[in-house]
Protein backbone atom coordinates (compact mmCIF):
# COMPACT_ATOMS: atom_id res chain seq x y z
CA UNK A 1 0.00 0.00 0.00
CA UNK A 2 1.37 3.38 -1.01
CA UNK A 3 -1.07 6.29 -0.78
CA UNK A 4 -2.94 4.81 2.18
CA UNK A 5 0.28 4.26 4.07
CA UNK A 6 1.29 7.90 3.71
CA UNK A 7 -2.25 8.96 4.67
CA UNK A 8 -2.44 6.92 7.86
CA UNK A 9 1.16 6.84 9.06
CA UNK A 10 0.87 10.56 9.82
CA UNK A 11 -2.35 10.21 11.82
CA UNK A 12 -1.38 7.96 14.73
CA UNK A 13 -3.93 5.51 16.21
CA UNK A 14 -7.00 5.04 14.05
CA UNK A 15 -10.61 4.00 14.52
CA UNK A 16 -13.23 3.20 11.90
CA UNK A 17 -14.50 6.78 11.84
CA UNK A 18 -11.11 8.33 11.06
CA UNK A 19 -9.28 5.51 9.27
CA UNK A 20 -9.34 7.19 5.87
CA UNK A 21 -10.62 6.16 2.47
CA UNK A 22 -7.98 3.52 1.75
CA UNK A 23 -9.01 1.20 4.57
CA UNK A 24 -12.70 1.93 4.09
CA UNK A 25 -12.50 1.18 0.37
CA UNK A 26 -10.79 -2.15 1.06
CA UNK A 27 -13.40 -3.17 3.66
CA UNK A 28 -16.30 -2.06 1.47
CA UNK A 29 -14.84 -4.02 -1.45
CA UNK A 30 -14.70 -7.14 0.70
CA UNK A 31 -18.32 -6.64 1.77
CA UNK A 32 -19.33 -6.22 -1.89
CA UNK A 33 -17.56 -9.50 -2.68
CA UNK A 34 -19.44 -11.28 0.11
CA UNK A 35 -22.75 -9.83 -1.05
CA UNK A 36 -22.12 -10.99 -4.63
CA UNK A 37 -21.29 -14.50 -3.46
CA UNK A 38 -23.91 -14.93 -0.73
CA UNK A 39 -26.71 -12.56 -1.73
CA UNK A 40 -29.46 -12.27 0.87
CA UNK A 41 -27.89 -15.09 2.88
CA UNK A 42 -25.26 -12.61 4.11
CA UNK A 43 -26.84 -11.26 7.29
CA UNK A 44 -24.04 -8.93 8.36
CA UNK A 45 -20.36 -8.02 8.47
CA UNK A 46 -18.82 -6.83 11.74
CA UNK A 47 -15.56 -5.16 12.69
CA UNK A 48 -13.69 -6.00 15.88
CA UNK A 49 -10.10 -5.62 17.06
CA UNK A 50 -7.92 -2.53 17.09
CA UNK A 51 -9.71 -0.62 14.32
CA UNK A 52 -13.05 -0.99 16.12
CA UNK A 53 -11.45 0.24 19.37
CA UNK A 54 -9.53 3.21 17.98
CA UNK A 55 -6.09 1.63 18.42
CA UNK A 56 -5.23 0.66 14.83
CA UNK A 57 -1.62 1.39 13.90
CA UNK A 58 0.23 1.19 10.65
CA UNK A 59 2.30 -0.63 9.75
CA UNK A 60 1.35 -3.77 11.68
CA UNK A 61 -2.30 -3.79 12.80
CA UNK A 62 -4.66 -6.37 11.30
CA UNK A 63 -8.15 -5.74 9.95
CA UNK A 64 -10.46 -8.08 11.90
CA UNK A 65 -13.86 -8.94 10.42
CA UNK A 66 -16.58 -11.53 10.98
CA UNK A 67 -19.36 -12.26 8.53
CA UNK A 68 -22.65 -13.97 9.38
CA UNK A 69 -24.46 -16.28 6.96
CA UNK A 70 -27.97 -17.70 7.21
CA UNK A 71 -26.96 -20.96 5.51
CA UNK A 72 -24.12 -23.42 5.17
CA UNK A 73 -21.86 -23.52 2.14
CA UNK A 74 -21.02 -26.59 0.10
CA UNK A 75 -17.34 -27.50 -0.43
CA UNK A 76 -17.20 -25.80 -3.83
CA UNK A 77 -18.84 -22.59 -2.57
CA UNK A 78 -16.59 -22.37 0.48
CA UNK A 79 -13.44 -22.99 -1.54
CA UNK A 80 -14.41 -20.47 -4.22
CA UNK A 81 -15.31 -17.78 -1.69
CA UNK A 82 -12.16 -18.22 0.36
CA UNK A 83 -9.99 -18.08 -2.76
CA UNK A 84 -11.72 -14.84 -3.75
CA UNK A 85 -11.09 -13.45 -0.26
CA UNK A 86 -7.43 -14.47 -0.50
CA UNK A 87 -7.15 -12.63 -3.82
CA UNK A 88 -8.82 -9.59 -2.29
CA UNK A 89 -6.52 -9.73 0.76
CA UNK A 90 -3.49 -9.27 -1.48
CA UNK A 91 -4.55 -5.61 -1.72
CA UNK A 92 -4.90 -5.12 2.03
CA UNK A 93 -3.64 -1.64 3.02
CA UNK A 94 -0.59 -1.51 5.26
CA UNK A 95 1.70 -4.29 6.40
CA UNK A 96 -0.84 -5.93 8.69
CA UNK A 97 -3.21 -8.54 7.37
CA UNK A 98 -6.84 -9.48 7.00
CA UNK A 99 -8.40 -11.80 9.57
CA UNK A 100 -11.85 -12.93 8.44
CA UNK A 101 -14.25 -15.65 9.54
CA UNK A 102 -17.70 -16.50 8.22
CA UNK A 103 -20.05 -18.12 10.73
CA UNK A 104 -23.62 -19.33 10.74
CA UNK A 105 -26.33 -17.07 12.10
CA UNK A 106 -27.18 -19.60 14.82
CA UNK A 107 -23.52 -19.80 15.88
CA UNK A 108 -23.35 -16.05 16.45
CA UNK A 109 -26.68 -15.97 18.26
CA UNK A 110 -25.79 -18.85 20.61
CA UNK A 111 -22.06 -18.56 21.40
CA UNK A 112 -20.21 -21.52 22.89
CA UNK A 113 -16.68 -22.20 24.08
CA UNK A 114 -15.73 -23.62 20.66
CA UNK A 115 -17.80 -22.10 17.87
CA UNK A 116 -18.05 -23.58 14.41
CA UNK A 117 -17.05 -21.52 11.38
CA UNK A 118 -17.73 -21.93 7.68
CA UNK A 119 -14.56 -20.36 6.29
CA UNK A 120 -11.57 -18.56 7.75
CA UNK A 121 -8.93 -16.41 6.07
CA UNK A 122 -5.66 -15.15 7.51
CA UNK A 123 -2.14 -14.76 6.20
CA UNK A 124 -1.21 -17.98 8.02
CA UNK A 125 -3.77 -19.92 5.98
CA UNK A 126 -3.30 -18.07 2.69
CA UNK A 127 -1.10 -20.55 0.80
CA UNK A 128 -3.15 -23.57 1.89
CA UNK A 129 -6.32 -21.82 0.77
CA UNK A 130 -4.84 -21.01 -2.64
CA UNK A 131 -3.50 -24.57 -3.03
CA UNK A 132 -6.92 -26.04 -2.22
CA UNK A 133 -5.68 -27.82 0.90
CA UNK A 134 -8.53 -26.85 3.26
CA UNK A 135 -11.22 -29.49 3.84
CA UNK A 136 -14.55 -27.67 4.06
CA UNK A 137 -16.60 -30.89 4.14
CA UNK A 138 -15.86 -31.49 7.82
CA UNK A 139 -17.03 -29.11 10.59
CA UNK A 140 -14.41 -26.48 11.47
CA UNK A 141 -14.07 -25.01 14.95
CA UNK A 142 -12.13 -22.12 16.49
CA UNK A 143 -12.20 -21.27 20.20
CA UNK A 144 -10.86 -17.78 19.45
CA UNK A 145 -14.23 -16.88 17.94
CA UNK A 146 -15.82 -16.82 21.40
CA UNK A 147 -13.59 -13.91 22.39
CA UNK A 148 -14.25 -12.21 19.06
CA UNK A 149 -18.03 -12.47 19.55
CA UNK A 150 -17.63 -10.96 23.03
CA UNK A 151 -15.50 -8.13 21.64
CA UNK A 152 -18.10 -7.40 18.97
CA UNK A 153 -20.87 -7.32 21.58
CA UNK A 154 -18.87 -4.85 23.68
CA UNK A 155 -17.04 -2.67 21.18
CA UNK A 156 -17.62 -3.89 17.65
CA UNK A 157 -18.86 -1.94 14.63
CA UNK A 158 -21.59 -3.15 12.28
CA UNK A 159 -20.38 -2.44 8.74
CA UNK A 160 -23.30 -4.12 7.00
CA UNK A 161 -26.53 -5.85 7.96
CA UNK A 162 -28.34 -6.56 11.22
CA UNK A 163 -27.45 -4.54 14.35
CA UNK A 164 -24.93 -6.22 16.65
CA UNK A 165 -27.48 -6.84 19.40
CA UNK A 166 -29.66 -8.78 16.96
CA UNK A 167 -26.83 -10.76 15.35
CA UNK A 168 -24.77 -11.82 18.38
CA UNK A 169 -25.94 -13.42 21.61
CA UNK A 170 -24.49 -12.93 25.09
CA UNK A 171 -21.22 -14.75 25.74
CA UNK A 172 -21.06 -16.70 29.00
CA UNK A 173 -17.95 -15.69 30.95
CA UNK A 174 -16.94 -19.31 31.53
CA UNK A 175 -16.86 -19.79 27.75
CA UNK A 176 -14.93 -16.55 27.34
CA UNK A 177 -12.43 -17.70 29.96
CA UNK A 178 -11.90 -20.98 28.10
CA UNK A 179 -11.32 -19.07 24.87
CA UNK A 180 -8.83 -16.61 26.34
CA UNK A 181 -6.99 -19.19 28.44
CA UNK A 182 -6.00 -20.99 25.27
CA UNK A 183 -4.39 -17.80 23.98
CA UNK A 184 -2.48 -16.80 27.08
CA UNK A 185 -1.26 -20.36 27.76
CA UNK A 186 0.09 -20.43 24.20
CA UNK A 187 1.87 -17.13 24.91
CA UNK A 188 3.37 -18.46 28.15
CA UNK A 189 4.55 -21.68 26.48
CA UNK A 190 6.91 -19.77 24.21
CA UNK A 191 5.17 -17.21 22.02
CA UNK A 192 6.17 -14.49 24.49
CA UNK A 193 9.80 -15.06 23.51
CA UNK A 194 9.10 -15.38 19.77
CA UNK A 195 6.99 -12.21 19.62
CA UNK A 196 7.47 -10.21 22.86
CA UNK A 197 5.39 -7.21 21.78
CA UNK A 198 2.30 -9.34 21.12
CA UNK A 199 2.83 -11.49 24.19
CA UNK A 200 3.38 -8.71 26.71
CA UNK A 201 0.39 -6.63 25.66
CA UNK A 202 -1.95 -9.61 25.52
CA UNK A 203 -0.84 -10.81 28.95
CA UNK A 204 -1.44 -7.32 30.34
CA UNK A 205 -5.03 -7.29 29.15
CA UNK A 206 -5.57 -10.85 30.40
CA UNK A 207 -4.29 -9.83 33.83
CA UNK A 208 -6.67 -6.89 33.90
CA UNK A 209 -9.67 -8.88 32.69
CA UNK A 210 -9.28 -11.85 35.03
CA UNK A 211 -8.44 -9.68 38.01
CA UNK A 212 -11.26 -7.16 37.63
CA UNK A 213 -14.80 -7.41 38.92
CA UNK A 214 -16.15 -5.64 35.83
CA UNK A 215 -15.26 -7.51 32.64
CA UNK A 216 -14.38 -5.02 29.92
CA UNK A 217 -12.99 -5.61 26.46
CA UNK A 218 -9.61 -3.93 26.02
CA UNK A 219 -7.33 -3.48 23.04
CA UNK A 220 -3.69 -4.54 23.23
CA UNK A 221 -2.68 -0.90 23.58
CA UNK A 222 -5.18 -0.33 26.39
CA UNK A 223 -3.93 -3.47 28.10
CA UNK A 224 -0.38 -2.15 27.98
CA UNK A 225 -1.43 1.22 29.40
CA UNK A 226 -3.23 -0.58 32.23
CA UNK A 227 -0.08 -2.60 32.86
CA UNK A 228 2.03 0.55 33.12
CA UNK A 229 -0.34 1.92 35.74
CA UNK A 230 -0.99 -1.23 37.78
CA UNK A 231 1.73 -3.86 37.42
CA UNK A 232 4.95 -3.93 39.49
CA UNK A 233 7.60 -1.37 38.63
CA UNK A 234 10.23 -3.91 37.44
CA UNK A 235 7.99 -4.86 34.49
CA UNK A 236 7.18 -1.37 33.29
CA UNK A 237 10.27 -1.01 31.10
CA UNK A 238 9.20 -4.14 29.22
CA UNK A 239 5.64 -2.90 28.85
CA UNK A 240 6.79 0.52 27.69
CA UNK A 241 9.02 -1.07 25.04
CA UNK A 242 6.14 -3.29 23.88
CA UNK A 243 3.90 -0.25 23.48
CA UNK A 244 6.59 1.58 21.51
CA UNK A 245 7.06 -1.37 19.15
CA UNK A 246 3.30 -1.81 18.79
CA UNK A 247 2.94 1.84 17.81
CA UNK A 248 5.86 1.56 15.39
CA UNK A 249 8.01 3.96 17.39
CA UNK A 250 10.57 1.56 18.83
CA UNK A 251 14.23 1.26 17.95
CA UNK A 252 13.73 -1.84 15.82
CA UNK A 253 14.25 -1.74 12.08
CA UNK A 254 11.23 -1.05 9.92
CA UNK A 255 10.83 -4.70 8.90
CA UNK A 256 10.74 -5.77 12.53
CA UNK A 257 8.27 -3.04 13.51
CA UNK A 258 5.88 -4.35 10.89
CA UNK A 259 5.56 -7.65 12.74
CA UNK A 260 6.48 -6.74 16.32
CA UNK A 261 8.97 -9.62 16.31
CA UNK A 262 12.38 -8.55 17.58
CA UNK A 263 13.38 -11.23 20.12
CA UNK A 264 17.05 -10.27 19.86
CA UNK A 265 16.27 -6.77 21.09
CA UNK A 266 14.66 -7.88 24.35
CA UNK A 267 15.96 -8.77 27.79
CA UNK A 268 15.17 -12.48 28.04
CA UNK A 269 15.69 -12.61 31.78
CA UNK A 270 13.12 -9.83 32.16
CA UNK A 271 10.74 -11.66 29.81
CA UNK A 272 11.16 -14.83 31.87
CA UNK A 273 10.41 -12.95 35.09
CA UNK A 274 7.32 -11.38 33.51
CA UNK A 275 6.13 -14.76 32.24
CA UNK A 276 6.53 -16.29 35.71
CA UNK A 277 4.67 -13.38 37.30
CA UNK A 278 1.82 -13.50 34.77
CA UNK A 279 1.47 -17.28 35.11
CA UNK A 280 1.21 -17.02 38.90
CA UNK A 281 -1.31 -14.18 38.79
CA UNK A 282 -3.49 -15.82 36.16
CA UNK A 283 -3.40 -19.13 38.03
CA UNK A 284 -4.36 -17.36 41.23
CA UNK A 285 -7.25 -15.56 39.50
CA UNK A 286 -8.42 -18.85 38.03
CA UNK A 287 -8.28 -20.48 41.47
CA UNK A 288 -10.31 -17.69 43.02
CA UNK A 289 -12.97 -18.01 40.33
CA UNK A 290 -13.02 -21.77 40.91
CA UNK A 291 -13.73 -21.19 44.60
CA UNK A 292 -16.53 -18.79 43.68
CA UNK A 293 -18.15 -21.47 41.51
CA UNK A 294 -18.28 -24.04 44.33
Amino acid sequence: MQNGQEETMNNGPLGWKNCGETIRTFAEGLIALLRRQLGEDLKGVYLHGSLAMGCFYFPKSDLDLIGVSSRRLCQEEAESLNRAIADRAAGMPGEGGLEFSLVLEETALRPSARPEYLIHYSGFWRERILRGEVNYREPLYDGDLTAHFWAIRQRGVCLYGAPIGEAFGEVDFSDLRTSLEGDYRWILKGQLFANPCYGILNLCRALELFGAAEKKCRSKEEGGLWGLAHLPEPFRKLIRKALEEYRGKGSAAAGVRRTGRDPAGWDFSALTAFADFAARELERADGEKGEDRK
